[in-house]
Formats: structure tokens, sequence, C-alpha cells
């Protein structure tokens, strides 16, 4: 019994001397005998936000190049080629040959953006076959300057995509060789989009 008094009051004191104290933590494994998860409780840090992507939007179109070389040039057409109604088109003259009838190098139409953005690709809408049309990142300035992003042929529907996106708001489709448009040299541009 004296065993009992003894361990009994030493148990007694302790409390007294530490009643605070937390009880021991003890360490557990899983089922498959690893340790516990680290991230068991612990607050995860918040992603940032994904950055905003600004669609290419273009707020202006126009002819650019070597000076109108026949009457039939319509500059002030260019915008029916960024319109939305592929009905409406932006055209050419009719020259003698698909190089310009030796006039000229080639003719240039400028798309500029509301603002600069991340390009991947441009579709281009026409009623012409053939030629040969560059996509340049340029300026109506120096529209052949730029570096030439995708190149190709003219048909109804042309995908021109681009080796890698491109950040910019102002480009350039470069035409060193005409389609032909109902059996005649010139082009007939409907419908430009850049994606």
């Amino acid at each position: 019994m004296l065993v009992a008094l003894i361990a009994g009051a030493a148990w007694a004191v302790n409390r007294v001397i530490s009643p605070f104290e937390p009880p021991a933590s003890v360490a557990t494994s899983t089922e498959t005998g690893g340790s516990p998860d680290p991230t068991d409780g612990a607050a995860t840090a918040p992603t940032p936000a994904d950055p905003e992507v600004v669609r290419p939007v273009i707020a202006t179109a126009e002819q650019v190049g070597p000076a109108a070389s026949c009457r039939g040039e319509q500059p002030e057409t260019a915008v029916l080629a960024v319109d939305g109604d592929p009905s409406t088109f932006w055209f050419t003259c009719t020259y003698s040959s698909p190089t310009f009838g030796g006039l000229k190098d080639g003719i240039g139409f400028t798309v500029t953006l509301r603002e600069p953005a991340t390009v991947n690709s441009m579709t281009i809408l026409s009623n012409s076959a053939g030629g040969h049309v560059e996509v340049r990142k340029a300026t109506s300035a120096n529209p052949t300057e730029g570096p030439v992003l995708a190149e190709g042929a003219f048909a109804a529907t042309t995908e021109l995509t681009f080796a890698q996106p491109v950040v910019g708001d102002s480009f350039v489709i470069w035409i060193t060789e005409l389609p032909t448009t109902e059996g005649s040299n010139r082009l007939e541009l409907s419908e430009i989009t850049l994606q």
C-alpha cells in the first residue's frame, strides 16, 4: 500500500507542476508501411491565375506596296476584306501576267490590330486560286522588311499557320505572284481573320 501511496503522490505532484503539457504525439504509418502524407492538413499555396489571352481583333486594313500601275486599283476597298462579310472583297487590277506584267515586284495588304495579340495563324477567304502569298510581321511603312511567318498559294480558304505563335499588332499579306480569278491574273480577297 505504501508503494501505491508514493506512486499516487508522485503523479499528483507531476500534474501540479506541468498541468498544461500536451500529450506526446505518436507517429503513425499508413497501411502500406510508408510515412504519413506530408501534405495532409497543410494548406496548399494558391496557384496564380492564368494570364488573360488577348484575342487578335483587326482594327484597320489597307493596301500597301508600289504605287498603282493601273487604273483599276481600289485601295479604298481594303476595308471590305475585314468587314465580316465574305460576299464583299478587295481586289487588285487585272495584269497581263501573274508577275504583275513586269510592272512591280508585288502588292501588299496590311491588317492592324486594336492591340498587340498572340497570333498563331491567318485564314484568307478569296475568289481566286494559285499564285503565291507571304504573311509577314511588318508594317505598312515597310511591308517587306518583316520576317515571313507563313506562305502558300491562294484557294477558296487558305490556312496559313505560323511555325510558332507571334505577338504583334501589324501583319502584312505580301503577294509575290497573282492568282487567277475567272481566268484573269488578279486577286479578289473576301475576308481575313487571325487566330
